[in-house]
């Protein structure tokens, strides 16, 4: 964090003149980690020091980074990245000004440790448009980190949570049936003030449902994998709303296998979600025309949604890439496929699975939207989004329902905040932190709780 903070400063083209204890202050560093730096620098011949004439006060080198180090700094792409990026929050961070996030209450400025913002830099560096870091391994980044333990990875994103900077992440997993070996996602909060400048076009909504409705009651992934225990106990399913009319002309038995592992839950939900938000992305006037995009084939690609073994199995099969098309083209319409390939059972089971994840997707993406319009207005317009992971549940009655759902959106215009509280009986609606309004939609109690299942279980 150091070298980063003297190259951003000084360059590498130019000598400079510093004290070491000037340069400990401006870099929230200790004196004996300057001086511990240097020594390193000077052995591995990166840097020639040359003592600087001083009548009073302190001493001062002057240092010069040597070819020798630029050609080795061409290999470390880490810090060329956090040398050369723009990010006003890179500046923020190495200025460790910081703002620690606390809930319904002004931002309190803190001090990092070093290794505190080196992590955060990781991720800052790493993150796309929306705040999402999904190319980093837990390896690749305790790697980056000087090669810490589990335990310190752990605590550093721990502290990342506890001072408002993390909003959430999906854990990476091994799976027997699905996915293989699968990366974690780690979602910065783009709502603490580190991050106004640098996402200042990337709005959010929330919503909020008060209560169990037909439509809340599980996630679609949380439904799927509930019936594989229930099968195995009750010998019998079980579908919730929120998956039943997709369930009730599919032999689920075809896929139960794929669900068999409760760990995998959570990515096939963002597997759906992250399908959902690349249909809106695509094709938000009309989701249901959504045929295919690149992201979208990428992710159900048989190497990236099935094991290793399955995919090489798979690998041999011809014209199994023309079925998915055919299932994002519609041409089975609301049935499930009827493929070419019923001599080969791994080959069926998978086109069977992709039809299913593509009309959950749809089902989301359909939901979110009816979000966004409800909200916002039926005009609005999306450039793109991106469906945050994060649901909240909430008990009522021994029951266990989903209560938050959660999007970013790039609509061309400023960063806005919106919030809506889906009542019982009505609707409210928040925008940029002010206090909650009666939504204007017309109609009793009865119109309402129609508009609610309809956001929740659109057709």
């Amino acid at each position: 964090m150091l070298l980063i903070t003297i190259i951003r400063k000084y360059n590498l083209e130019k000598s400079f003149s510093i004290d070491i204890l000037s340069l400990a202050e401006e870099s929230f560093s200790t004196k004996n980690t300057v001086i511990k730096l240097f020594k390193l620098l000077k052995g591995f011949g990166y840097v020639t020091t040359k003592e600087k004439a001083s009548i009073r006060g302190r001493g001062k080198n002057i240092y010069t980074f040597t070819q020798a180090f630029k050609d080795e700094l061409k290999n470390d792409l880490f810090i060329i990245k956090a040398w050369e990026s723009d990010n006003p929050a890179v500046d923020t961070l190495l200025k460790n000004k910081v703002a620690f996030s606390k809930q319904d209450s002004e931002d309190t400025k803190l001090l990092l440790r070093s290794s505190n913002r080196l992590f955060l830099l990781i991720f800052i560096l790493h993150a796309d448009e929306f705040g999402v870091i999904s190319n980093l391994s837990t390896t690749a980044i305790s790697k980056l980190m000087g090669g810490i333990t589990k335990d310190r990875f752990k605590s550093q994103l721990k502290t990342l949570y506890d001072i408002g900077i993390m909003k959430c992440h999906v854990s990476g997993v091994t799976g027997k049936e699905l996915f293989g070996k699968i990366k974690g996602k780690y979602y910065l909060d783009l709502s603490n003030s580190l991050f106004y400048e640098c996402y200042c076009n990337v709005s959010q909504l929330m919503v909020r449902v008060a209560g169990i409705s037909d439509g809340n009651s599980f996630t679609e992934a949380g439904a799927l994998f509930n019936n594989y225990r229930n099968y195995h106990t009750e010998k019998c399913f079980v579908w919730p709303s929120v998956i039943a009319r997709y369930l009730e002309a599919f032999n689920f038995k075809n896929v139960i296998h794929f669900f068999n592992n409760q760990m995998m839950q959570e990515q096939f939900q963002l597997l759906l979600f992250n399908i959902a938000s690349e249909i809106l992305s695509n094709c938000w006037y009309e989701p249901d025309k959504f045929t295919h995009s690149s992201v979208v084939l990428k992710l159900l690609n048989y190497p990236m949604l099935m094991t290793s073994k399955k995919a090489k199995e798979l690998g041999n099969v011809e014209g199994l890439k023309e079925e998915v098309d055919r299932i994002f083209n519609h041409e089975f319409g609301e049935n499930v496929p009827v493929s070419e390939f019923t001599s080969n059972e791994t080959a069926e089971c998978y086109l069977e699975l992709v039809w299913l994840i593509r009309k959950l997707s749809l089902s989301i993406a359909n939901r979110y939207k009816l979000f966004l319009t409800t909200t916002l207005g039926k005009e609005v317009e999306m450039n793109k989004l991106m469906i945050m992971p994060i649901t909240e549940f909430k008990v009522f009655e021994g029951e266990e329902y989903v209560e938050l759902f959660e999007v970013f959106y790039i609509d061309g215009s400023a960063r806005e905040i919106t919030k809506l509280q889906v009542l019982e009986d009505k609707l409210e609606v928040s925008k940029n932190g002010k206090a909650f309004e009666r939504h204007g939609l017309v109609g009793g109690k009865e119109n309402i709780s129609s508009l609610i299942d309809k956001m929740l279980l659109p057709s």
